[in-house]
């Protein structure tokens, strides 16, 4: 708008025959009045920021324009004492000049997730003061700083033990989280104590975390079981406990001890009524309930010198087990004597003997020949047994002669694989390529052949698919990228098995730390700052800040900032530590008149990674 205008104006005349002509420049100041309100840039603003960032955090800047000249031009910010919310005066701040809205406390998603500020803009007029007002929507970023918590510390479940495996759902799992995004509230559940024989299992099923049984339990060897449960959010954990009470089943037979039997189940169950079996059992009587046997007749011995039949004992579930019954009947001098025969036919007998019973392992019938084993053997501690048997005669003088006999025990899968370590430990930078083996697991079986040929797996912990294991060598490896700023720990369940039949199996956990690398840029909250700065600003005097972020772990995103371009003849310096942009030398605006702003280029870095 032109301030001063500038007239000349001529007065002509004649005065004998000559034209007279005289000039005057008149001079017109426009003195200013405070016609025009401040107009902001934006109504409304619109800005995101994290939470639990520290107090004095610049959120935006606002701007409003005047087109008045002078004080009737200058604007101050402030806010609105008329707010929508009491806090919002508690919490936020408004620079009167420069118009930046800052934070006065430490905000948190999980109270409150936006924020309406009114700020008002208003101009310096003598006589009036004009007001223009506009809302700043602020919305605040979650991020992961709540742990997840179990709802329950104790849950409690029963099987049956005769369910097959995998059998049903022992009991469903659940945390809460006050963490507010999606992301932060993602949980996964491992079994971390209580269970060394992998007989359990924690899988997400249909939205939830069940425990279910994936391998046979027997009531009668243990009945209750503690497990220990832990959750983890990628930063934080959280632990449980799942009580597992197993139930009975009818499934031992009775255990008969002479005329008596025990059933290991428990009330109906092991409830045992007694029964005779098989011919011979007429002559005798057996009490159902006691399993007292008594006679129903005479006996003779010379007619039958002894009886043998069965007896059976059966449980209340039907399950029953046998005994054989074996009755002589002893003489009482009843008869006279006879001869047997007469003339006698005597034959000579051959003896057999060993020389060595391999510390009283073995017994030979020494009428028979036949030998027998006499203790339990185990072929991990001697696989083979040397013997030397001898067979003699009754004459005079005896004769003998001996033979060699080798026993070889053949192997039966009794000795499960075990580990070398419960905990295998690995630490392993994020940025690690794919396919690099992480460390090795190792399990060995005293068995031999196939029942000591071991395979490893992974069972559990492995639900994103990040690792596999070789089933020959147990090398771990990376399989997909890994992130730190997703999850920066692992817990993964390698359980070993060995090739017998059954097989049988051991397991252990890898635990797998990330270190950070610096793989994230670092970036403005905005792509372009805009300040307004009157040419006698005082040097020093910090003009705006601007803002990055980088997103890597706590040694990876301090921000350093300084400026590469527009900044000539040095009139601004910005803080390298905090990206306050201040005035550095003594500003002209008639030097830089012809060019309506100066544009200022500002670096971010973080070696090797910058914006």
């Amino acid at each position: 708008m032109t301030k001063w205008y500038q007239l000349t104006l001529l007065s002509q005349t004649k005065h004998e025959n000559y034209d007279v002509v005289a000039s005057v420049n008149v001079n017109i100041q426009v003195i200013d009045l405070n016609d025009n309100k401040p107009v902001f840039e934006s109504d409304p603003y619109k800005a995101v920021i994290v939470e639990n960032l520290p107090s004095g955090t610049q959120v935006i800047q606002v701007k409003a324009n005047d087109q008045d000249s002078g004080t009737n031009g200058h604007v101050v910010y402030s806010l609105d004492p008329k707010q929508n919310s009491q806090e919002i005066s508690e919490l936020f701040a408004v620079n009167s000049e420069t118009g930046w809205v800052t934070t006065l406390k430490e905000l948190d998603r999980e109270k409150k997730e936006k924020y309406t500020i009114n700020v008002l803009a208003t101009d310096q007029g003598d006589k009036v003061q004009h007001v223009t007002g506009t809302t700043v929507e602020v919305t605040v970023a979650d991020v992961n700083d709540n742990p997840p918590r179990f709802t329950a510390e104790i849950y409690k479940g029963t099987v049956s033990e005769d369910d097959p495996p995998p059998s049903g759902v022992i009991a469903i799992l659940s945390t809460t989280d006050d963490d507010s995004e999606h992301i932060n509230k993602q949980v996964n559940y491992f079994i971390t104590g209580g269970d060394p024989l992998g007989q359990f299992a924690i899988e997400h099923i249909q939205n939830e975390w069940k425990v279910s049984v994936r391998k046979p339990l027997d009531r009668e060897e243990k009945d209750n079981y503690l497990l220990n449960i832990t959750a983890s959010d990628g930063i934080f954990t959280a632990k449980a406990t799942v009580e597992v009470k197993v139930l009975d089943a009818n499934d031992n037979n009775p255990v008969c001890e002479k005329v008596s039997a025990t059933d290991a189940d428990i009330r109906s169950n092991a409830q045992i009524s007694y029964e005779l079996q098989g011919a011979g059992s007429e002559l005798f009587i057996i009490d159902s309930d006691t399993g007292e046997l008594k006679t129903l007749q005479p006996l003779d011995r010379e007619e039958q010198d002894e009886h043998r039949f069965k007896m059976r004992a059966v449980d209340g579930g039907g399950r029953y087990c046998e005994a054989d019954i074996h009755i002589t009947v002893e003489d009482v001098n009843d008869n006279p004597p006879q001869f047997s025969s007469d003339p006698y036919t005597i034959t000579v007998d051959i003896l057999y003997s060993l020389l060595d019973s391999a510390d009283g392992f073995f017994s030979i019938d020494e009428h028979t020949g036949v030998i027998s084993l006499e203790r339990p053997l185990d072929r991990e501690v001697q696989s083979t047994y040397e013997l030397k048997a001898r067979a003699s005669d009754q004459g005079s003088p005896r004769l003998s002669s001996l033979c060699q006999v080798v026993i070889s025990v053949l192997d039966i899968n009794d000795n499960p694989p075990v580990f070398e370590h419960r905990e295998y430990t690995a630490t392993v930078s994020e940025d690690v390529a794919v396919g690099t083996q992480l460390l090795r697991v190792q399990a060995a079986s005293r068995d031999a052949d196939a029942n000591g040929e071991i395979s490893y797996s992974i069972i559990s912990g492995n639900e994103h698919g990040m690792f596999s294991v070789d089933p020959r060598t147990g090398d771990i490896f990376v399989i997909e990228p890994l992130d730190y700023e997703v999850s920066h720990e692992y817990y993964i369940t390698i359980e070993a098995t060995d090739g017998g039949s059954p097989p049988l199996s051991d397991m252990a956990t890898v635990n797998i730390n990330l270190t950070d690398v610096n793989d994230n840029k670092p970036a403005f909250s905005q792509d372009v700052y805009t300040a307004v700065v009157s040419e006698d600003t005082e040097l020093g005097k910090t003009v705006l800040a601007v803002i990055a972020e980088d997103f890597d772990g706590p040694s990876f995103d301090h921000v350093r900032y300084s400026i590469v371009d527009g900044n000539q003849g040095s009139p601004f310096t910005i803080d390298p530590v905090r990206g306050e942009l201040k005035v550095a030398r003594q500003l002209d605006r008639e030097r830089v008149r012809e060019t309506a702003d100066t544009m200022l280029t500002v670096h971010m870095e973080f070696n090797p990674l910058s914006n």
